[in-house]
């Protein structure tokens, strides 16, 4: 009679022993990949974000004028005027419409702008801008503009330079750097991945005050921003950025550069 191959509850459990050291090796791996990708899916997402704000930052505040521009500056927001396009009056039509050849950033809106008007001795005049819209007729374009109508609480006469801006203001609120339109609410410009308790916005001033009053300091602006994980998603880590922005309009010594 032949023996018949069996199977032993000993060979068994250590088969289920090995099974499960396998698994477990398994788990620990695929947990430590995840891990791995998680710390290099934040990393990418926080340099993205400091990235942002240097560049949204720089390009705002770089051609600003620090007297009549920068509203005010606190260690989490900064108010600013700033320059969203430039026009020229060629035509002012009976009812005081404006007729301008305009360029800039986006097109000229009531809701959003004011309008400083520069005539032909230099005179510069602030006021609101109560209407605008393309134009048909009246005077053409030229290479590079677009006619507009804009309407004004004073018409200008034809020649004037017309400088179109925006009030708005930088927040650190919420885990992100916010924009705010106006009256508006906070806009998101970064992800929300910002430390706001470890960020803030700093003034320089020169040491020198300018006709008696400070004024920013006239070849520098300081940014510090500090980004940090979501809790839960990886270690506590956290990156920082300081940027420095030179106020190109600032004065140096009294005068203009």
């Amino acid at each position: 009679m032949n023996a018949r191959a069996g199977h032993t509850l000993a060979g068994f459990l250590v088969a289920l022993v090995l099974t499960g050291l396998v698994c477990s090796a398994l788990v620990g791996t695929f947990s430590a990949a995840q891990a791995v990708a998680r710390r290099h899916a934040w990393m990418v997402r926080a340099r993205e974000a400091l990235r942002i704000s240097g560049v949204v930052l720089g390009d705002e505040l770089r051609f600003l004028d620090p007297r009549a521009d920068i509203r005010a500056v606190s260690e989490d927001s900064v108010s600013i005027r700033a320059y969203r396009g430039v026009g020229t009056v060629c035509a002012v039509e009976s009812d005081g419409t404006a007729l301008v050849r305009y360029r800039g950033l986006r097109v000229p809106e009531p809701e959003k702008d004011s309008v400083v008007v520069v005539d032909a001795i230099g005179r510069a005049r602030p006021m609101p801008l109560l209407e605008s819209g393309p134009a048909d007729g009246g005077c053409d374009a030229r290479a590079g503009t677009t006619l507009y109508a804009l309407s004004l609480p004073d018409p200008p006469t034809a020649g004037s330079l017309l400088l179109v801006f925006e009030t708005g203001s930088y927040h650190l609120a919420d885990r992100a750097l916010r924009y705010r339109r106006g009256d508006g609410g906070r806009q998101p410009v970064t992800a929300e991945l910002l430390d706001v308790r470890r960020s803030m916005f700093v003034p320089a001033f020169d040491a020198e005050a300018v006709d008696g009053e400070e004024e920013p300091q006239a070849v520098e602006g300081i940014v510090a921003v500090r980004a940090e994980a979501r809790r839960g998603d990886v270690d506590a880590r956290r990156l920082t950025a300081r940027f420095r922005f030179p106020l190109l309009n600032a004065r140096i010594g009294g005068v203009r550069p």
